[in-house]
């Protein structure tokens, strides 16, 4: 059953070649902008976290002195 997708999906890709470059770039502009806007989250919430985790240290040293 996938090798009839696959096939088709080449069929496909000869008849319109415009069509599916088209989808092609658009579904890879899809996934690059997904993984950056996941690590970019990512990055967020682990820099959100340090300062938090900063911010109780910074305290503790103060208090004790």
């Amino acid at each position: 059953m996938i090798i009839n997708y696959i096939i088709f999906a080449i069929r496909l890709f000869r008849r319109d070649k415009f069509h599916s470059a088209l989808n092609i770039i658009g579904l890879s502009t899809g996934i690059a902008y997904d993984i950056l806007i996941f690590f970019g989250t990512a990055i967020a919430a682990l820099i959100v976290a340090f300062l938090t985790a900063s911010y109780h240290c910074l305290r503790v040293l103060e208090l004790t002195r």
